[in-house]
């Protein structure tokens, strides 16, 4: 399964989902229902603790109602 690589992109990218989680009123919990793992799991996507594949941020991207662009950044237009 395709990884995005990189330790500090992890943080970020977590920073971002639980920045967008927060605002939409949403606990770790019920997204982890959503897409079906433990809240335990997105806790340490967040945390950047755990690799986030591909798949898992399309996932929470989903539950969260953005595009996954929002998360890992990689369709912003290079300045």
């Amino acid at each position: 399964m395709p990884r995005l690589r990189n330790r500090l992109d992890d943080i970020e990218r977590g920073d971002i989902m639980r920045r967008i989680r927060i605002e939409r009123n949403l606990t770790l919990k019920e997204v982890a229902k959503i897409i079906g793992i433990s809240y335990q799991q997105i806790q340490k996507y967040e945390l950047g603790d755990n690799e986030l594949s591909i798949t898992a941020m399309k996932k929470i991207a989903a539950a969260l109602e953005i595009d996954a662009c929002e998360i890992c950044g990689c369709c912003e237009e290079p300045t």
